[in-house]
């Protein structure tokens, strides 16, 4: 009973963590954002790779593209398997605070 116990415990705590880190990777905690930024992961995961799509995202307000450098907390960074990092973070747009993603990569260190 007690093997069975530890096996089952190891199993749970083994399972908890390869979930977690996908979902929280370290990643910058600062930084400077500019390019394309969506509202959502999956909205940016399809913008980048069907750039046509790009403009109707924009001008549906679901997506923005930064020409200037803004400086961002970052939230959290994940881990899309095969597709690389992403970075949730807070801006201001238009006076207005956002929660958006960008490719980790894009991030410029402060």
């Amino acid at each position: 009973m007690t093997k069975k116990l530890a096996l089952l415990l190891t199993l749970c705590c083994f399972a908890g963590a390869c979930t977690r880190s996908l979902d929280s990777l370290e990643g910058p905690e600062h930084g400077q954002v500019s390019g394309l930024m969506c509202n959502k992961l999956p909205t940016l995961t399809a913008a980048l790779e069907m750039p046509v799509s790009q403009q109707a995202l924009i001008s549906e307000g679901h997506c923005v593209r930064l020409a200037y450098s803004e400086k961002v907390d970052v939230i959290r960074t994940i881990m899309m398997p095969g597709d690389g990092k992403y970075s949730q973070f807070h801006i201001t747009l238009e006076g207005k605070p956002n929660t958006m993603w960008i490719r980790t990569s894009e991030i410029n260190p402060v």
